[in-house]
């Protein structure tokens, strides 16, 4: 790559926000490629449930990352990492667009990722016992007590981060919360220093209602049951993409579980509780310029300028 400092702009929203088209945009503006950073666009033959640019779209400017994780293979995040690394060197890319509804997967790109920690077996064993002996609500107690802030962010329910957030307190001897303010002092990026701009689409919640319900009648109008149906045929059932929104709800159809009447109005609920969890994660961020779904304009004009003004 070049030695000049890098430039990065994220397209940041939730789903059905607009970001393709903001990023298209924007990318033709400015000449610049766009990188995936949707955990699920990532992946071969799931298409019309996960709204990726289309092959059209794809080749008005580079698009890179996306549709290349043939199945059943899952990207991991750190795996992710690795593969924009490796597209950045390769293609000599020094300034870009990451377009992307997975907020974990931008702080990733930000802020790293915690060092992979395996517990000792003695530590596994002992928090096994403790939870035979006193049960999963007792060790999520312990995580409140020891660490109240990480507990905040948590279900009580959700038995797998409970338990591994005690493996990782008792084998670095940090709270989680600790690590993470050490992860965000130390800089653990794998991008190369750069200059960054985050701008964002977002509104209010009956309008991105009324645009993911145009969104599922489209998406089941263009075959999304036969889609889901000839990856469960093929073995695929448990394929990571398949858990996915709007994926998981054709298999609890195909299943049984679901009829055909409710099954739009299933998937539109459960993508408007995703929304929900997006803006929570998106909120953290200060950073992030936000404008409205209507405001796409604004929010070119508002890169351009900015972009500008830092060369």
């Amino acid at each position: 790559m070049s030695d000049e400092l890098a430039h990065f702009v994220y397209v940041i929203g939730p789903t059905a926000s607009g970001k393709t088209d903001l990023s298209l945009q924007v990318a033709e503006k400015l000449q610049w490629p766009i990188l995936n950073c949707d955990s699920v666009q990532v992946y071969k033959e799931v298409n019309i449930g996960t709204a990726k640019p289309s092959v059209e779209e794809r080749s008005q400017v580079p698009h890179y990352l996306f549709d290349y994780v043939e199945p059943p293979a899952k990207l991991s995040a750190a795996d992710y990492l690795r593969d924009v690394t490796q597209c950045l060197n390769e293609n000599k890319i020094n300034q870009a667009l990451f377009v992307g509804g997975s907020g974990f997967y931008i702080q990733a790109l930000q802020k790293g990722l915690y060092p992979e920690t395996t517990a000792p077996s003695d530590i596994k064993n002992n928090i096994q016992m403790w939870i035979d002996d006193r049960g999963m609500g007792s060790l999520y107690e312990w995580v409140k007590e020891n660490d109240p802030i990480f507990a905040e962010k948590i279900s009580e329910n959700d038995h797998y981060r409970v338990r591994r957030a005690v493996e990782v307190m008792l084998s670095q001897k940090k709270t989680l919360t600790e690590l993470k303010n050490q992860m965000a002092e130390e800089n653990h990026s794998v991008l190369p220093p750069h200059k960054s701009l985050k701008v964002g689409l977002r509104d209010d919640k009956e309008i991105l209602r009324q645009r993911v319900e145009l969104r599922t009648r489209r998406m089941l109008a263009n075959g999304l049951v036969a889609e889901v149906e000839a990856l469960v045929a093929r073995g695929l059932k448990n394929w990571a993409p398949l858990a996915s929104v709007g994926y998981k709800e054709v298999q609890a159809y195909l299943a049984g579980q679901l009829n055909l009447n409710d099954l739009e109005a299933r998937i539109v609920t459960s993508t408007m509780q995703l929304i929900k969890k997006q803006m929570t994660w998106f909120k953290r961020d200060p950073q992030i310029q936000w404008f409205s779904i209507e405001e796409q304009d604004k929010a070119l004009a508002y890169v351009e300028s900015k972009v500008q003004a830092s060369r």
